[in-house]
C-alpha cells in the first residue's frame, strides 16, 4: 500500500458509507470512530503499528439496567455464561471482556486483529459487523433471560455514546486472549 494505513482505513469506511471521524488517542497510532446503526464503535491500530482492531463497549443503558437486576441471580448467572460462552465460541471475536456490575454493567468486544499484510476492505468491514452482531446478541440474550417477547424488545443502542467508550478504552491485544471475571 502506498497510502498509510489510516488514509487506506479512512477512505474504505467513507466508501461503506459510515462517517468516520479521527478520535485522539494517545494509546493508539489511530483511532477512527463510526456509527452502526447507532452504536459507536473504535476502529484502532496500536502503537505499534502492527493490527487493525474493531472494538466497541457495551454500558447498558437504565432500561438494560433494569431488566438486568430484576432477573434472580441463577437467571442472570446462566445469562452471563450464555454470554461468554457464546463469544468465545466465535471464532471471529479476538477479545472480549465483561463486568456484570448491576449497577454498571460493561462489555468490551473486539473482533481479531487484522495485519496489514491481510488488511481488505471486506476484511474491515467484516470485522465491523462481528463486533456490532456481537453487541447485539448481548442485549438480545438480555432480552430473552429477562423473559421479553421480541417485539416487546429494547433498542440495542446503548444511553452511552463514545465519550464512555474513551473513558474506558477496550483492551488493544491481538491475541485471542479472552478475559471475563
Amino acid at each position: 500500500m502506498s497510502r498509510s494505513v489510516k488514509e487506506t482505513v479512512f477512505e474504505w469506511l467513507r466508501e461503506a458509507g459510515y462517517l468516520p471521524k479521527e478520535v485522539p488517542d494517545s494509546a493508539a497510532r489511530f483511532n477512527i470512530s463510526i456509527t452502526v446503526t447507532g452504536l459507536a464503535l473504535d476502529v484502532v491500530q496500536n502503537p505499534g503499528g502492527s493490527a487493525v482492531l474493531v472494538r466497541s463497549t457495551l454500558l447498558f443503558n437504565r432500561d438494560q439496567l433494569t431488566l438486568f437486576r430484576g432477573m434472580d441471580g441463577r437467571t442472570r448467572d446462566n445469562f452471563l455464561w450464555d454470554v461468554r460462552f457464546t463469544l468465545l465460541n466465535n471464532n471471529e471475536v479476538g477479545t472480549f471482556e465483561i463486568k456484570p456490575d448491576p449497577e454498571n454493567f460493561r462489555a468490551v468486544v473486539q473482533a481479531r486483529g487484522i495485519f496489514p499484510d491481510a488488511l481488505t476492505k471486506d476484511r474491515l468491514i467484516h470485522a465491523i459487523l462481528v463486533v456490532h452482531k456481537a453487541i447485539t446478541m448481548i442485549v438480545w440474550k438480555l432480552e430473552r433471560y429477562a423473559g421479553l417477547s421480541r417485539s416487546e424488545g429494547l433498542p440495542v443502542v446503548p444511553a452511552s455514546g463514545h465519550e464512555d467508550i474513551n473513558k474506558h478504552p477496550a483492551p488493544v491485544d491481538t491475541g485471542d486472549k479472552h478475559e471475563s471475571p
